[in-house]
C-alpha cells in the first residue's frame, strides 16, 4: 500500500460446531505507531454459518520510510482462548520519494507554475527598473536645463 493509505484485510470466520458461538476477534497490540482495528469484533455465529470480518491497519502519521508491519489477529470463542485460531498478517507501507509526497503530475504542475511565476516576476522587475531609469534620466535632464 502507498503511504498514508490504510490496508484492509477480509477474514472469514466459520462456526463448524453444533451450537451458537459468541465469537471475539482479537488483534495484537499496536506497535511502532501502527493501529489495527477489527470492524465488528464481537458477534454470535450460528452453527454452519460464515461471517466476513474486516481488519484495518493504519500506518503511523509520521512514517518517514518504507515499513513492514506484521501482526496477529485471533478469532476465538469468547472465554475459550485455547480454541482460538491465530492468523498472521503483514502489511507493507511504501512512502513516496517525492517532494512532500506529491504525485509526479502535481510536482510537474508546481514546477511549471513556479517557473511561470518567476518569469512574470522578472518581467515586472525589469519593467519597473526601466520606468525608474526613465524617471532618473528625466530628473537629470531637468537639472541640466
Amino acid at each position: 500500500m502507498n503511504y498514508p493509505d490504510k490496508a484492509f484485510f477480509t477474514m472469514f470466520v466459520t462456526n463448524n460446531g453444533n451450537v451458537v458461538e459468541d465469537v471475539e476477534i482479537i488483534s495484537g497490540e499496536s506497535l511502532r505507531g501502527w493501529t489495527v482495528d477489527v470492524i465488528d469484533d464481537e458477534f454470535q455465529l450460528p452453527p454452519g454459518e460464515t461471517r466476513e470480518i474486516q481488519v484495518r491497519a493504519t500506518p503511523p502519521s509520521e512514517l518517514l520510510s518504507d515499513d513492514t508491519y506484521r501482526f496477529t489477529v485471533i478469532a476465538q470463542p469468547e472465554g475459550i482462548p485455547v480454541a482460538g485460531q491465530p492468523i498472521e498478517l503483514t502489511v507493507v507501507s511504501v512512502t513516496s520519494n517525492s517532494f512532500l509526497n506529491l504525485s509526479q503530475t502535481t510536482q510537474d504542475l508546481l514546477v511549471y507554475g513556479l517557473t511561470g511565476f518567476g518569469a512574470l516576476l522578472v518581467i515586472v522587475l525589469f519593467m519597473r527598473s526601466r520606468a525608474e531609469n526613465k524617471r532618473i534620466i528625466r530628473a537629470l535632464e531637468e537639472d541640466d536645463s
